[in-house]
């Protein structure tokens, strides 16, 4: 079984021209978990990718992959594999004819086009031209080119563009699987309710730096939360929120009061004489502390500084 390597940027930055696109991130990625870049566009999320994987050289500082860079490796496929962008390829072709001129190029066993092929699913779909293959059999190609090596390394810049919900959840398990055999799993996604079902450490990246790198679990503080809280005469328990001056809001579901606590709620409310039907504690959201990060609104989001 391949063994993973550790990913390591040290305080690297990138410029182009006058605009910095990454700054000075230093990041440690280990092997047998699934680590996720999250950022919005423009981050540098793509760029620090590229800078590791050889295409793009660091205005300063270094990536490497088990201690050597990209330019450095003697067998790359075999070390690492990587879905950056789509990528283009001959519409006559077949899928496995471009796996079979890949394999041989690289000095790769011809039984391992089949094996890749049935990995992702697309076996029954071989022999087909890939101009007339689907956005989401495009990417499961790439993913199968990525791992034609058997690399302990695995790239991924948005995986999921291009795939069905089934397909979704397919690139979800793939990920999982390729991690718990101790591979270095790398992706990057704005699509936070996927990044929350499948890594195990984060990295936020904002304005190309870094400010936050750990495990999921500490990103999301349960503390700054919410109170979900609801009572069959509403009017009365929005009166008695309002006379104590709490900040809340009214849905359909019920009303979420910010800025508290569940046992604060619960005394209000009993002290003004209201029965409640709903009194929950709920911690922020992935997606809230990820824009808190990004956007700076919360002053106690855990930052990179604060994170072991």
């Amino acid at each position: 079984m391949p063994q993973g390597q550790v990913l390591e940027f040290n305080r690297v930055t990138k410029r182009f021209g006058d605009v910095t696109a990454v700054a000075d991130l230093s990041v440690r990625v280990e092997p047998g978990v699934v680590t996720a870049f999250l950022g919005p566009n423009g981050a540098g999320k793509t760029t620090s990718l590229r800078m590791l994987l050889g295409q793009i050289r660091p205005t300063s500082g270094t990536a490497t992959i088990g201690g050597s860079a990209y330019s450095e490796l003697r067998q790359p496929l075999r070390s690492i594999g990587a879905v950056l962008e789509e990528a283009s390829y001959r519409p006559r072709r077949t899928a496995a004819r471009q796996l079979s001129i890949a394999a041989k190029a690289n000095g790769i066993p011809a039984s391992r086009v089949d094996e890749v092929l049935r990995l992702v699913g697309l076996q029954d779909d071989a022999d087909t031209r890939l101009g007339s293959y689907s956005l989401g059999m495009r990417q499961r190609l790439a993913v199968a080119s990525a791992l034609l090596g058997d690399p302990g390394v695995l790239v991924l810049d948005e995986p999921a563009n291009g795939l069905d919900p089934e397909g979704i959840r397919w690139m979800r398990l793939l990920m999982r699987r390729l991690a718990d055999e101790g591979r270095t799993v790398l992706v990057s996604s704005h699509v936070l309710s996927e990044i929350e079902q499948v890594a195990d450490d984060v990295v936020v990246l904002s304005k190309g730096r870094a400010v936050f790198a750990g495990s999921i679990d500490k990103l999301a503080d349960p503390s700054g939360g919410a109170v979900i809280v609801d009572a069959e005469h509403r009017a009365q328990l929005i009166t008695a929120l309002s006379a104590a001056k709490l900040n809340f809001d009214v849905l359909r579901s019920g009303v979420t009061v910010r800025d508290s606590d569940a046992a604060t709620v619960g005394a209000i409310t009993a002290a003004a004489g209201v029965p409640l039907t709903l009194l929950q504690q709920r911690g922020p959201s992935l997606e809230d502390v990820f824009l808190d990060l990004v956007y700076g609104r919360r002053s106690d989001s855990p930052r990179l500084d604060q994170v072991a």
